[in-house]
């Protein structure tokens, strides 16, 4: 009895292994995706300096999800709460440059068309801020279990200069609760 309980903790703790190391493959992977698009994202913060592809003492704008869960539900990614059938989304935009960005304005662009406009304060080297956009009833594929696309751009009318403009821009989904 004693073996059999022994071989079934052994094993266990080797799943356990295996899951972890599968785990932190998976979390690695994401972190070089994110890397290799000119940005890190970190828990509390932004990592700052010389993004890729950008040369000397600049600003770089970025936008990424307030959500690190990406599926497109809401209260994951860039979708925020079903609030009654009010969504919005939730942008960060972050300045991972080594100087201040100017004021700058934030263009989100949904696949019905439309567009929304939003101005963003100056922000530090390092510091990011949480931009609010609502999402227009015109936008969703239907009412209910519809779904909406949206392009988000950092510095849409490039009037902060930049040393990377290529990672300005992000795509998603946000999906629409079965009610």
């Amino acid at each position: 009895m004693t073996t059999f309980i022994t071989n079934t903790i052994r094993s266990a703790l080797t799943a356990s292994v295996i899951l972890a190391g599968f785990a932190a493959t998976v979390d690695a992977a994401e972190l070089r995706k994110k890397q290799s698009r000119g940005h890190q994202q970190a828990i509390g913060g932004l990592t700052t300096g010389t993004s890729k592809g950008g040369t000397g003492n600049f600003p770089d704008l970025i936008v990424f999800a307030s959500n690190a869960i990406t599926n497109g539900l809401p209260g994951t990614g860039f979708c925020g709460a079903w609030n009654g059938g009010n969504p919005s989304l939730n942008i960060v935009v972050g300045n991972v440059g080594n100087v201040q960005a100017g004021q700058s304005q934030l263009s989100v662009q949904f696949s019905n068309g439309s567009i929304d406009n939003v101005n963003v304060p100056a922000l530090n080297s390092g510091q990011n801020a949480v931009i609010n956009v609502p999402i227009p009833g015109s936008a969703w594929t239907a009412p209910f279990h519809g779904h909406v696309q949206f392009d988000i751009t950092a510095n849409s009318t490039n009037v902060v200069p930049e040393g990377n403009l290529s990672n300005n821009t992000e795509s998603s989904i946000c999906i629409g609760p079965a009610t």
